[in-house]
């Protein structure tokens, strides 16, 4: 073909190449050959990405290999260049349909051999997806259940910005599985109990969790505290390194990630002053004080309210042991321990799990000195933490 010759003739950048490759797709075209009349014209955009003639051929041997949802969009372009071109905007208003209704034939077939893939897991218990109701939001066509923000986190932490049709609908799976499984996995303790009567008063941990959890993810290390006697206080942090956190107001905040540098530090000394206060709250509790008229920082704590319609002023009145107050954590909440007991002498010990370092601030107490005299146990994997590569032995700190 001439076009052929003239397209090995022209320089790779010039912009007659890109109508060379053009002529040839209409060529193409003619001949019915969709398939290379499609790539010719895909090489013209690359030069030119807004040769409208390009977009139309390409657009018209997309439709003839089937592929709508990529027609649709070059004849979408091409109305944005040209808002008067009569065939882009009758192909437009006659693809735009077609490929709604095929979008939603694709998600029901998806959603069916997905759903069938949880009804073979959930069957193990018992159950099935039809336990959990999907509802349809008519706005924006999207399905969510209920009560199931902490699924969603979970799920960004993998999935955070699905990008395709088969990835966002594998997200939306995901987080019905998750809801759906952690619905039939129970604690073995009794909701709204009573303080055991007894003799003293316990002592206290307050729980730190790791990045992309919740109060909730580390139940089984928490209930075995507690059945040992120690009342264990899990934190949900609001500085955005929970999966999904519910914050004072009733709004949701999901996962933001750690971030580098400042924003990462500034989440670690968050996270300490959450402790704190739990912490300054748990001995006005226990003290009988007005939570209230509690205040850290010179910032007052909104009114405190406990489940099972329980009083703040009265639930631990004089039960609790603030004198033997322990700090616990995982992986950030590891190393959000580690700075609590190292500054805050209300803090008489702490217990660091395979804590992640990088969390600490660069003049953390735990990295500079020690400025209280409580301990911290450090137990840890073989690959983050063992002697020589813990950041708070001196060894391998950036000091």
């Amino acid at each position: 073909m001439a076009a052929s010759r003239a397209i090995d003739q022209a320089p790779e950048d010039a912009q007659e190449r890109a109508v060379y490759l053009c002529n040839a797709a209409a060529c193409y075209l003619k001949k019915q050959d969709w398939q290379l009349a499609c790539e010719q014209c895909s090489a013209a955009l690359k030069i030119n990405g807004s040769y409208l003639k390009a977009l139309v051929r390409r657009a018209t041997a997309l439709q003839e290999l089937d592929d709508l949802e990529h027609a649709l969009a070059d004849a979408q372009k091409v109305v944005e260049l040209d808002p008067g071109n009569a065939w882009a905007v009758k192909t437009v208003a006659k693809l735009t349909p077609e490929v709604q209704a095929r979008q939603e034939k694709l998600k029901e077939e998806m959603l069916g051999k997905l759903k069938d893939l949880g009804n073979s897991l959930l069957g193990k218990f018992g159950l099935s997806l039809d336990n959990f109701k999907a509802e349809q939001d008519p706005a924006t066509g999207g399905y969510s259940i209920k009560h199931y923000k902490y699924a969603q986190g979970y799920v960004s932490w993998g999935l955070r910005n699905p990008s395709g049709l088969k990835e966002k609908l594998l997200k939306q799976t995901a987080q019905n599985l998750i809801y759906a499984l952690g619905s039939v996995r129970l604690l073995p303790c009794s909701y709204n109990a009573a303080a055991e009567d007894r003799q003293g008063k316990f002592p206290v941990i307050i729980f730190s969790h790791g990045a992309a959890s919740m109060r909730n993810t580390y139940s089984i290390i928490c209930s075995e505290m507690a059945s040992r006697g120690f009342v264990v206080a899990a934190l949900e942090h609001a500085d955005g390194t929970a999966c999904c956190a519910e914050l004072a107001d009733g709004e949701w905040r999901l996962l933001q990630g750690l971030g580098t540098g400042a924003v990462l530090e500034a989440k670690c000394e968050y996270r300490v002053t959450e402790a704190v206060t739990l912490a300054r709250t748990l001995q006005a509790m226990t003290a009988g004080a007005s939570i209230s008229g509690l205040s850290l920082s010179g910032a007052s704590i909104p009114g405190l309210s406990l489940s099972g319609r329980s009083d703040p002023a009265t639930a631990f009145k004089s039960i609790l042991d603030m004198s033997r107050l322990a700090i616990m954590g995982h992986s950030c909440g590891g190393a959000t321990a580690a700075a609590a007991v190292a500054q805050h002498g209300e803090f008489k010990a702490g217990v660091a799990l395979d804590p992640w370092w990088p969390l600490l601030p660069s003049q953390s107490a735990a990295l500079m000195g020690w400025q209280t005299r409580s301990p911290l146990l450090v137990l840890g994997s073989q690959d983050w933490n063992t002697p020589g590569k813990m950041w708070c032995d001196g060894l391998e700190s950036p000091q």
